[in-house]
């Protein structure tokens, strides 16, 4: 039987589990998620590390942004974000993604208006911009998403067409517990591995050669406290 569609995968997982009954079958669409949230969360590891992921989890979107706005959502299928650019600023500006911490001590600190957003964290499931807008902007935010769940309305992705193996022995792998099968779960969790190794590798995106950056405005307000000893850790 082909791995062509949701359904026909839970009948290949079972078969490769030796079990038919209906407490495997009840069973198996969650295996199947418990492998699709390890994946993602590796493929969002190899992005963090600088290690090659898999492009089609980059995506771009276009964004619109009020005067006066301060937060816009997040897109719904958001993982992690890359670039966002005011694409309709003259030049075009490339906001500055601060953790929400050292945003909150920037907003404190710095006083900016009637100026475009210079930085821009995430809080929750929107986006925060500060300056808040002073005028209308188009922008074009470029992120890293979830890949489409498999389920029964949505019966294949791009995942399962071009590696199964990789939802196959996920899946396995997460029904190793209930089978109390330490001997395949080894086994399983190895070819597992070697399933997201290869969707990295075959469908890459490398880790350019970026220059590293600090957050200016973060080092000029401790320098405003006095000296810092990295050595200590205090000022």
């Amino acid at each position: 039987m082909a791995f062509d569609t949701y359904a026909n995968l839970q009948v290949e997982l079972l078969s490769l589990l030796n079990r038919t009954d209906t407490d495997a079958s009840t069973r198996a669409p969650s295996w199947i998620t418990l492998a699709e949230s390890q994946m993602h969360r590796r493929f969002l590891a190899a992005y963090r590390k600088g290690l090659s992921y898999p492009r089609r989890i980059m995506q771009r979107s276009d964004a619109s942004l009020s005067d006066g706005d301060e937060f816009i959502a997040v897109p719904d299928d958001f993982a992690s974000p890359i670039d966002f650019t005011l694409t309709s600023a003259v030049p075009e500006i490339v906001l500055d993604y601060m953790e929400p911490s050292n945003f909150e001590q920037l907003k404190t600190t710095t006083q900016l208006t009637g100026q475009p957003p210079k930085y821009y964290t995430i809080k929750g499931s929107e986006f925060q911009f500060f300056p808040v807008c002073d005028q209308a902007y188009d922008a074009e935010l470029i992120y890293l998403l979830r890949f489409p769940a498999l389920s029964s309305t949505n019966t294949s992705n791009w995942i399962l067409e071009d590696y199964p193996d990789a939802y196959l022995y996920g899946a396995a792998l997460h029904a190793a517990p209930w089978l109390k099968d330490d001997d395949r779960a080894t086994l399983w969790g190895t070819l597992f591995q070697t399933a997201i190794d290869d969707i990295c590798a075959a469908d890459p995106m490398p880790p350019d050669m970026a220059a590293l950056r600090t957050e200016l405005p973060i080092i000029q307000w401790l320098g405003r406290r006095g000296r810092y000893d990295i050595t200590s850790d205090s000022f």
